[in-house]
């Protein structure tokens, strides 16, 4: 591989970008050494400066270039689809933690699951060496459990991760045990997303107990999980106690009207949910005259999602509709 470093190629934006420093500007002269750090990072990565509209690209520059992104805060993204070979991925996310301060890692459809989830065993060795990251996003890699596990018991003491992405990585009980441990003791954790993963009722348990003590997490995507009745009923008595959840998908978990009902009335008297999604859950009766008393007495819920329930041939949508225009904090409703 030939030896690289970094340039910053500027894009359109909206916002007027920042004029580039005299230093920064393309040189003509011969550029210094490369730092050997940065000679193995491959091309399968892109990167940008986050407090520019440009993208770092692996190509010779300056010296002073080279410095203005080692004092970067960057985020991180593999191209779509690429598959790194045993070893490749540490090597690569080595080589940046150590010139870069990674701010945000995107590794979506990377097929970290193949080989014995190899990659994710790489990527778990180069989070314990991170001490910067706050954003990880590594769905639709179909990790396995075992995958699934070893990365979140990577995060065990991390103390800067705020948003995790596991959706789409078909993982199981193990992986759901460690997340309700981190969830216990979080104090950085605000954004967990785990859509895609069809849990079950069972695998939900463990993380709604941890819901009801954790006061950091506020964003939860549980949709298309097979929640069903009893994982809605789960979730529905960490809601009544929990206080820092704002925003909570449940979308396609076929909760049918029993587990909607459960749903609406621990929404009822929760004080912090902004935003709940409910499409496509089978919802009846029972859960329409339960979202009525939510449109009277909730004062918090600015968004609701209802697509794809037909709702509005019960005995109960006339009382349904009379809350809906009665309320005043509603903003966004979609059916």
């Amino acid at each position: 591989m030939q030896p690289h470093a970094y340039r910053v190629e500027m894009r359109k934006s909206s916002a007027t970008p920042p004029p580039i420093p005299e230093g920064l500007r393309e040189s003509s002269a011969t550029p210094p050494p490369i730092p050997e750090g940065l000679q193995q990072v491959p091309p399968e990565l892109l990167a940008k400066m986050l407090s520019w509209d440009g993208v770092v690209a692996l190509r010779r520059t300056s010296k002073t270039m080279r410095r203005a992104v080692e004092d970067a805060d960057v985020a991180v993204q593999a191209r779509r689809g690429v598959f790194f070979p045993r070893g490749g991925l540490f090597d690569a996310l080595d080589s940046l933690f150590a010139v870069c301060r990674v701010r945000r890692l995107g590794l979506q459809t990377c097929r970290l699951g193949d080989n014995e989830a190899s990659g994710a065993t790489e990527l778990a060795a180069a989070l314990r060496l991170n001490t910067t990251l706050v954003s990880l996003d590594v769905a639709w890699n179909f990790l396995g459990d075992a995958g699934g596990r070893v990365i979140a018991e990577a995060l065990r003491g991390n103390t800067t991760l705020c948003s995790l992405n596991l959706g789409h990585n078909e993982i199981g009980a193990q992986t759901m045990r460690v997340l309700a441990e981190l969830l216990r003791c979080n104090s950085t954790l605000t954004s967990l997303a785990l859509s895609g993963n069809f849990l079950g009722e069972a695998r939900v348990r463990e993380l709604a107990e941890a819901l009801r003590v954790d006061a950091t997490l506020t964003s939860l995507d549980l949709s298309n999980n097979r929640l069903r009745e009893e994982g809605g009923g789960h979730l529905a008595e960490a809601l009544r106690v929990n206080t820092t959840l704002v925003s909570l998908k449940l979308d396609y978990n076929e909760l049918e009207d029993e587990g909607g009902r459960a749903i609406a009335e621990a929404v009822r008297c929760n004080t912090t949910l902004s935003s709940l999604g409910l499409r496509v859950n089978l919802l009846g009766e029972q859960t329409v005259r339960a979202l009525s008393a939510v449109m009277r007495d909730n004062t918090t819920l600015t968004s609701l999602t209802l697509d794809g329930n037909d709702l509005w041939n019960f005995n109960d949508t006339e009382a349904f509709r009379d809350a809906l225009n009665n309320n005043t904090t509603l903003q966004t409703l979609s059916y």
